[in-house]
């Protein structure tokens, strides 16, 4: 099994039985990103960008499978705490390119209201958020 196949599984498997915002299968969103992907560092990381934060699979659990650097090191930037501050972790996301890219895709995606049936208060917060975020990440590239 090659790379991107591990990261696949690993992904399919962190995010069984979730569903997202607009009520279709979480795995659809890394799948998203991922074909938007030209290189194979590219689709890992788009593959296994939420699996930490978003599931018991762990930096160390990843590792295990032995990802290059490159691709630990911009999981490990993508990968959001909540006693993170929001504005310094995308800083911080824009000084690694590969995380940058993935993080664009990512935004890009969270951005696509069609997926959701209705609006609330709490969604314009998040857009608003997203959209800051992405300016940032665009001007910084």
């Amino acid at each position: 099994m090659n790379k991107l196949e591990s990261a696949v599984l690993i992904a399919i498997k962190a995010h069984q039985n979730q569903i997202d915002k607009g009520g279709l299968p979480y795995i659809l969103h890394p799948l998203r990103i991922m074909i938007k992907m030209q290189t194979d560092e590219e689709m890992i990381v788009a593959m296994l960008h939420d699996v930490v934060e978003d599931s018991k699979i762990s930096l160390k659990d990843i590792s295990k499978y032995e990802f290059d650097k490159k691709i630990m090191s911009a999981l490990k930037v993508l990968t959001y705490s909540t006693d993170q501050n929001y504005e310094d972790y995308i800083k911080k996301i824009s000084k690694n390119k590969l995380a940058s890219k993935i993080k664009i895709a990512d935004l890009k995606d969270n951005l696509n209201l069609n997926r959701l049936p209705y609006l609330n208060k709490k969604d314009l917060e998040r857009i608003n958020k997203y959209h800051k975020a992405l300016k940032y990440l665009l001007e910084n590239d």
